[in-house]
């Protein structure tokens, strides 16, 4: 938040990481940002058991004997995998960065996070993995989080 110099301070930088392009460039901005006001990352990826596949080939899920827990676990697997590699894609000399796997609907979780986390800027992606039909019916994710929160957020396109 704003410091009595009145200089916005930045602790606290949160990136939504879906895998996609524009999560990729949200990535990117947000390192910038943190080192330039020496600020922490947060990598957050969420699982939404309700929107199967968004992070991987789901061919294998209709295979006869593959039950919830399996796709569930799985998920939570390739969720842990993705935030590793976007923090290993930060370098060594990058920003200090943590990882943070979570589930649920993908705005209400990162609207929670932020309001319960003292998050002071979100950088996310201006499109993610979701399907077409999913957003006509449901709204961006980033839509809904520059909606939901009291602190900034840059979408990066």
């Amino acid at each position: 938040m704003i410091s009595s110099e009145g200089i916005y301070n930045m602790k606290k930088i949160l990136i939504p990481i879906d895998g996609s392009e524009f999560s990729q460039r949200a990535l990117a901005a947000g390192k910038a940002i943190a080192e330039a006001f020496q600020s922490d990352l947060i990598l957050m990826h969420v699982v939404n058991m309700d929107t199967l596949g968004m992070i991987g080939d789901t061919g294998y899920y209709m295979e006869k004997g593959t039950t919830y827990f399996d796709v569930h676990e799985d998920l939570k697997q390739k969720a842990e995998a993705l935030v590793s590699h976007a923090k290993e894609s930060l370098g060594e000399n990058a920003p200090r960065a943590t990882t943070v796997v979570a589930e649920g609907y993908p705005p209400s979780v990162i609207i929670d996070y932020v309001k319960n986390n003292n998050i002071d800027l979100v950088v996310i992606g201006s499109r993610g993995m979701a399907s077409a039909a999913h957003k006509l019916l449901l709204g961006s994710v980033a839509s809904k989080v520059v909606h939901g929160v009291d602190v900034p957020v840059m979408i990066v396109k």
